[in-house]
Parts: structure tokens; sequence; C-alpha cells
């Protein structure tokens, strides 16, 4: 069978005239008599080419992962945590309701929590606050203080 003639005798490769492969694209599959077919979980398995990366969805779901950053507070700020920090201490109970910045600790940044639990010490070298359920803040990272009253 001539090229030629094949484009003639069908009116849809004709009308295609001058593609590059008009000739063959509308000839029928070609099945192998001797191969069998492969499966579509095979095929898939082949054309997944960064399912072979371990980690590699890990990756795009972390950096994808969204965190907070820390605000720098103003003077006036700063100084009103610290006084109120001085009364909770000063106050018979120790309770509060802390809202701090939780440091990721795989990327810059983190989550805001708030916690509401007695005040058991501060540390004033390490600039940290030790809560009666065993949580360290970081007297940096803390953005509001509210006394809980008994």
């Amino acid at each position: 069978m001539n090229k030629d003639n094949n484009r003639q005798d069908n009116p849809t490769v004709h009308t295609l005239h001058g593609h590059p492969y008009a000739d063959i694209l509308f000839r029928p599959h070609h099945v192998s008599p001797v191969h069998p077919q492969m499966s579509m979980r095979a095929r898939a398995a082949q054309f997944a080419p960064f399912a072979a990366l371990p980690g590699h969805s890990d990756v795009l779901e972390e950096t994808a992962r969204y965190t907070d950053h820390p605000d720098d507070l103003a003077d006036d700020e700063r100084v009103w945590l610290d006084n109120a920090l001085a009364a909770i201490l000063d106050s018979h109970s120790r309770k509060a309701s802390i809202t701090y910045l939780e440091p990721d600790s795989h990327k810059s940044g983190g989550r805001i929590v708030t916690v509401s639990d007695s005040i058991i010490s501060v540390d004033p070298v390490q600039r940290t606050v030790r809560l009666s359920n065993g949580t360290r803040i970081d007297i940096s990272m803390i953005r509001h203080i509210t006394p809980i009253e008994p």
C-alpha cells in the first residue's frame, strides 16, 4: 500500500495533509502476539518518576507547611509583659494563661500556642518560665500573659 494512496482513501487523513504523522494517525493500535500487554499497575509504576525518591513527598509537605514568625515586640509591650509576669509571680495562685510562639524544630518560625497552668519558677539567667506541667517557655517568645484567678 502506497502512502499517497492511503491519504487519498481516508478523507480524515486527507484533511491532515502536511501533518508529519498523517499516514499513521488513524491506524489501529499494534498488539504483539508474543508479549502480553502491561497491566495498568505496572505501567503506573514505570511512569511514577518521583515515587522512587525516598522522602520526596515528605519534603514537599514540609515545604508547604505554614509556620508563624515572631513579631518583635515594642519596648512598651515588653515592659507590660514583664510587669504582668511579676504580678502573677507575686500572686497566691501563680496561675496564668500564656500565649507564646513555640519554635519549629525543622524550619524557621513556629506555631502560636496558648497554655493555662501554674508558673513554678522563672530563670532570669536562661530567661525561661517553667510551668507545673514541665513546659519551659523562652520569655522572648511570650506574646501575651493573663493571670487566672482561682
